[in-house]
């Protein structure tokens, strides 16, 4: 026992990180009781005012001292608990849960029961010896008001402080009031008992409340983890399904025309004028595999590194036409210009390999979707810390509808204006490495009337 009682009081104080949240609770539910408690006590005490009230004017002087008395000690607890109910409906409305008001109430009602209590058991002592309604009064507070227990020493010793006064005052036996003064002190004992009870288990409902609320977040939140590591095995699984579909669709066509042309070759089955146009359409089609390898190698490259990207100082104007040249033959050969005007001085920060094969997608793609005789552009414009570099053609463009999903899916891309193969590998590749470099994509585009892509990376 000697152990068992410091845990049993160690265990009804709240610490100081559950105050935060435990303080509010209590509060919420004192008012809820309160607002019970107020209702029943106002009907409860006018009832006694009735019964009371009915038989005074036959009374002789001593029960009429005692029932007006009663009369007017229920009158006033009867004010008080209308006054109580108006009181928490008033705040309800106005959200006053945490108001200083809001606060207060539960313990002035406590302490207003505790010495109405002793009061009118003062008032009993005229007629009777009992001390029932004192009793009533730490029952009613222990049960309905949830009170720290320091607290609740405090109010019932005052209580019993004011029972003592009102039992010297209206009973004449010393005998009776001792008796009922060890009686008070029974019931002190017994409502302090019975309110650290309902305190304590009421603080270790919460504990296991929140405990309990803890650990459903914590399995909500893994089980967010779980959905997105398995979205993201699923779109992985994806990704690689459509890219093998890619090799296999982009990569098969062309070694299959090559090995059909050297079996012509060899057969000698060939005439020059068309082995002449083979050679043209195999050589537009190896343009075409070769930007697909090198995306599919930056690709596997990439999804093995990881985040992990290597920035340096880039002078971008040298190197877009270092890429131009790269593509010179397949532009002469569909009669198309390009135009880099990006600003000369401009120096820019990221990965040189991310930044070339973002280039060299972009202008591949203008390229293959221009007609004959266009232009395409390659411009710079600062934007604070980032720059924005635009590649733009005069091409066949990109209907609307299609615009918001242009660098999410990895699909077979739409026909050049002479036939090119390609794939949505490159623009995905676009977005992916622009955003490992701090940047960002986008397009502008219209039918018939050519495309504007663009990303940005910060300026060094």
């Amino acid at each position: 026992m000697k152990l068992q009682l410091p845990k049993f009081i160690r265990e009804a104080k709240p610490t100081p990180e559950e105050l935060s949240g435990f303080s509010p609770e209590v509060l919420k539910t004192n008012l809820v009781r309160l607002n019970y408690l107020a209702y029943l006590g106002a009907l409860v005490t006018l009832f006694h005012v009735i019964i009371f009230r009915l038989g005074m004017e036959t009374a002789d002087p001593a029960e009429y001292s005692w029932r007006k008395g009663i009369v007017f000690s229920h009158l006033t607890l009867f004010i008080y608990f209308i006054l109580l109910a108006i009181a928490i409906a008033v705040l309800r409305r106005k959200r006053g849960s945490i108001s200083r008001i809001t606060g207060i109430l539960p313990h002035v009602t406590y302490i207003v029961l505790i010495i109405m209590g002793a009061w009118i058991t003062g008032f009993d002592q005229i007629i009777t010896v009992a001390i029932t309604p004192f009793l009533v009064g730490a029952l009613l507070t222990a049960i309905f008001i949830l009170t720290r227990p320091w607290l609740v020493t405090i109010y019932l010793f005052t209580g019993l402080i004011f029972l003592i006064f009102f039992l010297y005052r209206y009973q004449e036996n010393p005998d009776i009031v001792l008796s009922n003064i060890f009686n008070g002190l029974t019931i002190t004992a017994i409502g302090w008992a019975l309110s650290h009870i309902f305190w304590r288990n009421f603080l270790l409902r919460y504990r296991s409340d929140r405990l309990i609320a803890s650990q459903q977040e914590e399995m909500r939140q893994q089980n967010i983890r779980l959905q997105k590591v398995a979205n993201e095995l699923e779109q992985a699984n994806n990704t690689k399904l459509k890219l093998f579909s890619v090799i296999s669709h982009d990569l098969r066509g062309p070694l299959a025309n090559l090995n059909q042309l050297i079996r012509l070759v060899q057969s000698e089955d060939l005439s020059e004028e068309k082995f002449r146009e083979l050679l043209i359409e195999l050589g537009s089609q190896s343009y075409s595999n070769s930007d697909l390898l090198e995306n599919l190698l930056n690709y596997a490259k990439n999804s093995l590194k990881g985040d992990k990207i290597t920035p340096e100082i880039i002078n971008l104007r040298n190197l877009a036409d270092g890429i131009a040249e790269l593509y010179d033959i397949q532009a002469r050969n569909k009669k198309l210009t390009i135009a880099n005007q990006i600003e000369p001085a401009l120096r820019v920060k990221g990965d040189k390999a991310m930044i070339s094969l973002i280039l060299r997608n972009l202008i591949s793609n203008a390229l293959k979707f221009s007609p004959a005789d266009g232009l395409i552009t390659l411009e710079s414009r600062p934007e604070g810390a980032l720059c924005r570099v635009i590649v733009s053609d005069q091409g066949v463009g990109i209907p609307e509808a299609r615009l918001p999903q242009i660098f999410n899916e990895l699909t077979y891309s739409t026909p050049g204006t002479e036939g090119e193969k390609g794939s949505g590998l490159g623009l995905m590749l676009i977005k992916e490495f622009a955003l490992m470099n701090g940047g960002e994509t986008g397009v502008e585009s219209q039918p018939g009337k050519g495309s504007r892509f663009w990303f940005t990376i910060p300026v060094s």
